[in-house]
């Protein structure tokens, strides 16, 4: 699947075990709507998918409390949502 960045990973790991690209550096118009199982919400844009928006965390604060969810791929990191007990979705 196309993945944020054109890394090949990322949107398409959503609702799944693939980690998503949740690096702030990549998301743009970021607002902060939740909390859920003690993380932080927003909503957002990835910057190389103009038009749509998404609902998740902020890989670097999952990373100050859950390293373990945490990887780094071609720089930029990414989260294992089904670790946190959380989604990400589009919306």
């Amino acid at each position: 699947s196309q993945g944020v960045g054109g890394f090949g990973r990322g949107i398409g790991g959503i609702g799944s075990a693939i980690s998503t690209f949740s690096d702030r550096r990549l998301k743009n118009n970021i607002k902060h709507v939740d909390r859920k199982s003690g993380f932080n919400i927003y909503e957002f844009a990835y910057n190389d998918i103009p038009g749509q928006r998404f609902q998740g965390v902020m890989a670097q604060e999952v990373q100050s409390v859950r390293p373990d969810a945490v990887e780094t791929i071609n720089g930029y990191l990414a989260v294992n949502y089904n670790a946190l007990g959380l989604q990400m979705m589009r919306v």
